[in-house]
């Protein structure tokens, strides 16, 4: 471990200053979603680093969009610690085995998100 933040501007210096081969990133800072928004910046600027999300959050956005901005893992803090140290070992690896609670939600926002089929078959 090379450093803890308290707050989104330092999860982006810690970042910057160390250049960690993962991140364990909680959701929450400042605001509910500000984790995500970290996510996006530090991966814009540093895109080999493997960032796993640790958080209290089950919604079907946040598990959605933390993958859309680049997430390797989506881990709940209700998880035991054997179960967040092998999710932090699989990012090393790059290994991204998807917990079923998170691939139901993921299904879930897909079948919401996806249009209409415009054509009919016969």
């Amino acid at each position: 471990m090379v450093g803890a933040a308290c707050n989104s501007h330092e999860a982006i210096m810690l970042t910057a200053l160390h250049q960690p081969h993962i991140i364990l990133m909680d959701i929450e800072f400042k605001s509910k979603e500000a984790g995500l928004e970290d996510v996006r910046e530090i991966l814009r600027v540093y895109p080999l680093i493997k960032i796993v999300i640790l958080t209290v959050y089950e919604e079907d956005d946040l598990v959605f969009n933390a993958f859309k901005y680049g997430a390797v893992d989506y881990i709940l803090k209700k998880a035991s610690p054997s179960e967040i140290i092998r999710g932090v070992k699989d990012a090393y690896y790059n290994r991204s085995p998807i917990r079923p609670i998170i691939a139901d939600i993921i299904r879930g926002e897909f079948q919401r998100i996806k249009p209409e089929d415009s054509f009919l078959y016969f």
